[in-house]
């Protein structure tokens, strides 16, 4: 119980460096697709005052305290699983949705009305190393002028490696959240037994 709240703060720590990492990559698509990062923060924000919780019922042996720690922790184990099987199942659409979303947004680049979606572009191509979305050609088929954020890289695609970015991510939450929630389950156990341990010795006095 006391590994709970380590839990809600990795989890939670997780959460925040996923999202971080997704959020320069949200005006290329219109689902979001941040949703796994911000369930590990709820979840991990939870997990951490639940953990405080079953502390609490730890030290002051509280039968009841102990016993609803573990179920709490049992939903939000479920919870965890889903996510985590639900990513790695969804993984397949990640190439579907980037190459939706990097199609349709590259005829906005320097578009005034859309500002986030040309930003964004020029944070892409800089970070990974890349141009348009197969390579600079796709800038002059939208009837537009090669950004200097593609640099050198004109012939480098963005489609690939942001697929293999997203993907990893994707991969890495759902480990993440896999993992912990095996942690999880075997603290639920002890909880569990430490409950009828303290209404054992409570049953005695």
């Amino acid at each position: 119980m006391l590994m709970a709240p380590i839990f809600g703060l990795a989890l939670l720590g997780v959460g925040i460096y996923v999202q971080i990492e997704l959020k320069q990559y949200l005006d290329f698509f219109a689902s979001p697709i941040n949703a796994p990062a911000v369930l590990l923060i709820v979840v991990g924000s939870i997990t951490l005052i639940v953990g405080f919780f079953g502390c609490c019922g730890a030290v002051k042996e509280h039968y009841c305290m102990t016993i609803t720690f573990s179920v709490l922790i049992g939903l939000l184990l479920i919870i965890e699983i889903a996510a985590g099987i639900t990513g790695y199942v969804l993984r397949a659409d990640v190439n579907d949705l980037v190459n939706t979303g990097l199609t349709q947004t590259i005829g906005q680049y320097n578009d005034s009305e859309h500002g986030g979606v040309t930003k964004a572009w020029d944070n892409l191509q800089m970070k990974l190393e890349c141009c348009g979305v197969t390579n600079s050609s796709d800038y002059t088929k939208a009837g537009k002028e090669v950004p200097p954020s593609c640099g050198s890289f004109e012939s480098t695609g963005c489609l690939k490696k942001l697929e293999d970015t997203l993907a990893a991510n994707i991969l890495y939450v759902a480990g993440v959240a896999i993992g912990l929630a095996v942690v999880q389950l075997i603290g639920i156990v002890f909880a569990c037994c430490l409950g009828r341990a303290i209404k054992r010795e409570h049953s005695y006095a």
